[in-house]
Protein backbone atom coordinates (compact mmCIF):
# COMPACT_ATOMS: atom_id res chain seq x y z
CA UNK A 1 0.00 0.00 0.00
CA UNK A 2 3.05 2.26 0.04
CA UNK A 3 4.27 4.33 2.95
CA UNK A 4 1.51 5.37 5.34
CA UNK A 5 1.88 8.58 7.33
CA UNK A 6 1.42 9.17 11.05
CA UNK A 7 -1.48 11.46 10.22
CA UNK A 8 -3.23 8.73 8.24
CA UNK A 9 -2.77 6.25 11.09
CA UNK A 10 -4.16 8.71 13.64
CA UNK A 11 -7.14 9.34 11.36
CA UNK A 12 -7.76 5.59 11.23
CA UNK A 13 -7.44 5.39 15.01
CA UNK A 14 -9.97 8.21 15.47
CA UNK A 15 -12.39 6.62 13.00
CA UNK A 16 -12.19 3.38 14.98
CA UNK A 17 -13.11 5.17 18.21
CA UNK A 18 -9.62 4.99 19.68
CA UNK A 19 -9.39 8.75 20.27
CA UNK A 20 -11.58 11.14 22.23
CA UNK A 21 -14.50 12.58 20.28
CA UNK A 22 -13.56 15.97 18.88
CA UNK A 23 -9.85 15.18 18.66
CA UNK A 24 -8.18 17.51 16.16
CA UNK A 25 -5.64 15.86 13.85
CA UNK A 26 -3.17 18.20 12.19
CA UNK A 27 -2.68 17.57 8.49
CA UNK A 28 0.81 16.30 7.62
CA UNK A 29 2.10 16.73 11.20
CA UNK A 30 1.24 13.35 12.67
CA UNK A 31 -0.37 14.90 15.78
CA UNK A 32 -3.75 14.54 17.46
CA UNK A 33 -4.85 17.08 20.07
CA UNK A 34 -7.78 17.46 22.48
CA UNK A 35 -8.64 18.87 25.90
CA UNK A 36 -10.31 17.18 28.85
CA UNK A 37 -11.03 18.91 32.14
CA UNK A 38 -8.08 21.11 33.10
CA UNK A 39 -5.57 19.36 30.85
CA UNK A 40 -4.52 19.46 27.19
CA UNK A 41 -3.26 16.36 25.36
CA UNK A 42 -1.32 15.90 22.14
CA UNK A 43 -0.25 12.61 20.61
CA UNK A 44 2.71 12.71 18.23
CA UNK A 45 3.29 9.74 15.92
CA UNK A 46 6.17 9.46 13.46
CA UNK A 47 8.04 6.75 11.61
CA UNK A 48 11.56 6.28 12.95
CA UNK A 49 14.47 4.17 11.72
CA UNK A 50 13.54 1.29 14.04
CA UNK A 51 9.74 1.60 14.04
CA UNK A 52 7.09 3.93 15.39
CA UNK A 53 8.18 6.90 17.49
CA UNK A 54 5.36 8.22 19.66
CA UNK A 55 4.86 10.35 22.73
CA UNK A 56 2.00 12.11 24.51
CA UNK A 57 2.40 15.72 25.63
CA UNK A 58 0.23 16.59 28.64
CA UNK A 59 -0.16 20.18 29.76
CA UNK A 60 -2.43 22.77 31.31
CA UNK A 61 -5.59 23.41 29.29
CA UNK A 62 -4.73 27.09 28.71
CA UNK A 63 -1.13 27.54 29.78
CA UNK A 64 0.03 24.46 27.88
CA UNK A 65 -0.53 26.41 24.67
CA UNK A 66 2.29 28.12 22.78
CA UNK A 67 3.23 31.71 23.63
CA UNK A 68 1.48 33.22 20.62
CA UNK A 69 -1.69 31.37 21.69
CA UNK A 70 -1.57 32.89 25.18
CA UNK A 71 0.17 30.02 26.98
CA UNK A 72 3.63 29.36 28.44
CA UNK A 73 4.28 25.85 27.06
CA UNK A 74 3.36 24.31 30.43
CA UNK A 75 3.44 20.77 29.08
CA UNK A 76 5.39 17.53 29.63
CA UNK A 77 6.17 14.82 27.05
CA UNK A 78 5.40 11.27 28.19
CA UNK A 79 7.48 8.67 26.35
CA UNK A 80 7.94 4.89 26.41
CA UNK A 81 10.73 3.73 28.72
CA UNK A 82 14.02 3.28 26.80
CA UNK A 83 14.00 -0.52 27.02
CA UNK A 84 10.49 -0.83 25.58
CA UNK A 85 10.61 -2.37 22.10
CA UNK A 86 9.28 0.01 19.41
CA UNK A 87 6.24 -0.93 17.38
CA UNK A 88 7.09 -1.97 13.80
CA UNK A 89 5.68 0.60 11.38
CA UNK A 90 2.92 -0.96 9.21
CA UNK A 91 3.90 -1.52 5.58
CA UNK A 92 0.81 -3.39 4.39
CA UNK A 93 -2.89 -2.77 4.90
CA UNK A 94 -3.39 -5.95 6.92
CA UNK A 95 -0.79 -4.69 9.42
CA UNK A 96 -2.60 -1.44 10.20
CA UNK A 97 -5.32 -2.77 12.51
CA UNK A 98 -2.95 -4.83 14.70
CA UNK A 99 -0.60 -1.82 14.84
CA UNK A 100 -3.41 0.51 15.94
CA UNK A 101 -4.58 -1.96 18.60
CA UNK A 102 -1.12 -2.17 20.12
CA UNK A 103 -0.56 1.58 19.80
CA UNK A 104 -3.86 2.29 21.55
CA UNK A 105 -2.94 -0.09 24.37
CA UNK A 106 0.27 1.89 24.92
CA UNK A 107 -1.36 5.29 24.57
CA UNK A 108 -4.00 4.70 27.25
CA UNK A 109 -1.59 4.71 30.24
CA UNK A 110 0.38 7.57 28.69
CA UNK A 111 -2.76 9.71 28.48
CA UNK A 112 -3.49 8.85 32.12
CA UNK A 113 0.07 9.51 33.31
CA UNK A 114 -0.73 13.00 34.68
CA UNK A 115 -3.62 12.92 37.14
CA UNK A 116 -4.49 16.62 37.29
CA UNK A 117 -2.98 20.11 37.37
CA UNK A 118 -1.41 19.57 40.80
CA UNK A 119 0.27 16.42 39.51
CA UNK A 120 1.44 18.38 36.47
CA UNK A 121 3.02 20.96 38.80
CA UNK A 122 4.67 18.20 40.85
CA UNK A 123 6.19 16.72 37.69
CA UNK A 124 7.36 20.11 36.41
CA UNK A 125 9.33 20.78 39.62
CA UNK A 126 10.95 17.34 39.63
CA UNK A 127 14.78 17.52 39.37
CA UNK A 128 14.82 14.83 36.68
CA UNK A 129 12.79 12.34 34.67
CA UNK A 130 9.95 10.54 36.47
CA UNK A 131 9.17 6.92 35.66
CA UNK A 132 5.78 5.33 36.18
CA UNK A 133 5.45 1.77 34.95
CA UNK A 134 6.72 1.50 31.37
CA UNK A 135 6.50 5.26 30.78
CA UNK A 136 8.79 8.18 31.52
CA UNK A 137 8.02 11.88 31.92
CA UNK A 138 10.80 13.53 29.91
CA UNK A 139 12.03 16.40 32.10
CA UNK A 140 15.24 17.37 30.36
CA UNK A 141 14.00 20.92 29.68
CA UNK A 142 15.53 23.78 31.68
CA UNK A 143 14.88 23.44 35.40
CA UNK A 144 14.21 27.13 36.12
CA UNK A 145 11.72 27.33 33.27
CA UNK A 146 9.94 24.17 34.45
CA UNK A 147 9.62 25.40 38.03
CA UNK A 148 8.38 28.78 36.81
CA UNK A 149 5.78 27.03 34.65
CA UNK A 150 4.62 25.06 37.68
CA UNK A 151 4.36 28.32 39.63
CA UNK A 152 2.29 29.98 36.88
CA UNK A 153 -0.02 26.96 36.52
CA UNK A 154 -0.56 26.73 40.30
CA UNK A 155 -1.40 30.43 40.58
CA UNK A 156 -3.76 30.15 37.63
CA UNK A 157 -5.47 27.20 39.35
CA UNK A 158 -5.72 29.00 42.69
CA UNK A 159 -3.59 26.26 44.26
CA UNK A 160 -1.84 28.14 47.09
CA UNK A 161 0.11 25.12 48.30
CA UNK A 162 1.53 24.12 44.90
CA UNK A 163 2.39 27.76 44.13
CA UNK A 164 4.19 28.11 47.46
CA UNK A 165 6.18 24.90 46.85
CA UNK A 166 7.32 26.09 43.41
CA UNK A 167 8.19 29.53 44.79
CA UNK A 168 10.21 27.98 47.63
CA UNK A 169 12.29 26.12 45.04
CA UNK A 170 12.97 29.35 43.19
CA UNK A 171 14.06 31.00 46.46
CA UNK A 172 16.19 28.07 47.65
CA UNK A 173 16.66 25.08 45.29
CA UNK A 174 16.74 21.71 47.10
CA UNK A 175 19.81 19.51 47.24
CA UNK A 176 20.16 17.52 44.04
CA UNK A 177 18.41 20.08 41.87
CA UNK A 178 20.17 20.72 38.53
CA UNK A 179 21.16 24.28 39.41
CA UNK A 180 24.98 24.09 39.31
CA UNK A 181 25.32 25.43 42.85
CA UNK A 182 23.11 28.52 42.35
CA UNK A 183 21.59 29.49 45.70
CA UNK A 184 18.54 31.30 44.32
CA UNK A 185 16.69 31.04 41.02
CA UNK A 186 14.52 34.14 41.49
CA UNK A 187 16.55 36.43 39.24
CA UNK A 188 16.59 33.88 36.41
CA UNK A 189 12.88 33.19 36.86
CA UNK A 190 12.09 36.91 36.64
CA UNK A 191 14.01 37.21 33.38
CA UNK A 192 11.94 34.36 31.93
CA UNK A 193 8.73 35.77 33.42
CA UNK A 194 9.31 39.13 31.78
CA UNK A 195 10.06 37.50 28.42
CA UNK A 196 7.03 35.21 28.65
CA UNK A 197 4.78 38.12 29.60
CA UNK A 198 5.85 39.89 26.42
CA UNK A 199 5.44 36.77 24.27
CA UNK A 200 2.13 35.53 25.68
CA UNK A 201 0.36 38.74 26.66
CA UNK A 202 -0.02 37.50 30.25
CA UNK A 203 1.16 39.41 33.31
CA UNK A 204 3.58 36.97 34.97
CA UNK A 205 5.19 38.14 38.19
CA UNK A 206 7.43 36.35 40.68
CA UNK A 207 7.06 37.93 44.16
CA UNK A 208 9.74 37.98 46.85
CA UNK A 209 7.88 36.12 49.59
CA UNK A 210 5.60 33.11 50.01
CA UNK A 211 3.05 35.38 51.72
CA UNK A 212 2.80 37.46 48.59
CA UNK A 213 2.33 34.27 46.58
CA UNK A 214 -0.64 33.15 48.68
CA UNK A 215 -2.32 36.55 48.81
CA UNK A 216 -2.00 37.04 45.05
CA UNK A 217 -3.07 33.53 44.03
CA UNK A 218 -6.70 33.39 42.94
CA UNK A 219 -8.82 31.03 40.90
CA UNK A 220 -8.91 33.02 37.67
CA UNK A 221 -6.93 33.36 34.48
CA UNK A 222 -3.72 35.43 34.52
CA UNK A 223 -4.31 39.09 33.78
CA UNK A 224 -3.12 40.55 30.48
CA UNK A 225 0.34 42.06 30.52
CA UNK A 226 0.59 45.83 30.09
CA UNK A 227 0.79 46.97 26.50
CA UNK A 228 3.81 48.84 25.19
CA UNK A 229 2.00 52.17 25.61
CA UNK A 230 0.97 51.31 29.17
CA UNK A 231 4.56 50.44 29.98
CA UNK A 232 6.01 53.71 28.68
CA UNK A 233 3.05 55.94 29.45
Amino acid sequence: MGSISGTALLLRLRAAGGLVAGTQIAERKGTAEWTSGDLRYRISLKEGPDGARWWVSVGDRQLGRSFHEGGVLASIPIRPAPEQAPLPWPTADDEVVPFLRELHARLVPAVGFVADRRDLCALLISPGDVRRGELVADLRAGYVERVLRAFVVARHAGDHEAAAVAHAILVSPPAGAPTEGITSLLDQARIWADQWSYQSGLAIEVPDTVGAVVSATADHAPTPAPTFWERVG
